[in-house]
């Protein structure tokens, strides 16, 4: 199998996951960060194999697929067991990976093999996402809300209107939206963290509707709860 270069895979837009593992590589070294890392995945139920890039930060990798978000080991791990099976029909379990180190010297690359990790370890690097995690994002969510929209008023009064059969006395008017993020729980790590509230915020106020609601209505109250393995955001808007 023939690899191709960064100059070959960005005109083409197609390429076999080493394609792509170096294209990633070749990109964030342009962008100043060394040492990067590809890993070189074996499944024990597969004979094909798999690469993709991948980051260190504070001790601790992050892979870099295809397609975002960065994952943890035990994330990646999840999404080849189980998730994959969501998408393409198959299950596929990682046996070990290979890690090569890549470090940019001058004008210079220099790739090491530096170890091998076992499923085991995959297992083990995987972060518990927890309710102080929805808190804070939901502090920081409502917190760009205000600072975007200044018509906006935070009112803790309505944090239960999308449970509730009538709005709460003195407001005229309500609705609830709902967005679930699946598997973002397991997907999301504090590593990224601003990452993950921007990515939110940014599908949120994407939708048509929600945009137009909150044009109508001058108060809300904004939270996140857990649903198994997914994410989900709850906004509430009246009028006061």
């Amino acid at each position: 199998m023939e690899i191709q270069t960064p100059y070959e895979t960005v005109p083409r837009g197609a390429g076999v996951c080493t394609d792509y593992a170096i294209l990633t590589t070749a990109i964030l070294l342009e962008m100043g960060y060394s040492p990067v890392y590809v890993f070189e995945i074996d499944f024990e139920n597969s004979g094909i194999g798999h690469a993709t890039a991948a980051v260190k930060i504070n001790d601790e990798y992050f892979l870099l697929d295809q397609h975002p978000p960065a994952m943890d080991l035990g994330t990646y791990y999840d999404y080849w067991s189980t998730y994959r099976k969501e998408i393409l029909g198959e299950t596929r379990l990682i046996s070990n990976a290979t890690i090569y180190e890549i470090r940019r010297e001058g004008e210079n690359v220099r790739v090491t093999k530096i170890g091998l990790l076992t499923a085991e370890d995959f297992k083990s690097k995987d972060y518990d996402f927890g309710s102080t995690d929805l808190a804070r994002i939901s502090e920081d969510l409502r917190r760009a809300f205000l600072e975007n929209h200044p018509n906006l008023v935070l009112d803790k009064n309505i944090k239960s209107l999308n449970t509730r059969a009538y709005l709460p006395r003195g407001y005229s008017d309500g609705i609830t939206w709902r967005m679930e993020f699946p598997h973002f729980a397991n997907y999301y790590h504090p590593a990224f963290y601003y990452e993950f509230v921007k990515y939110f915020y940014k599908s949120l106020t994407s939708s048509a509707g929600i945009k137009n609601d909150l044009g109508r209505f001058n108060i809300f109250w904004l939270k996140t709860v857990q649903e198994g393995d997914s994410i989900e955001v709850i906004l509430n808007l009246a009028k006061k």
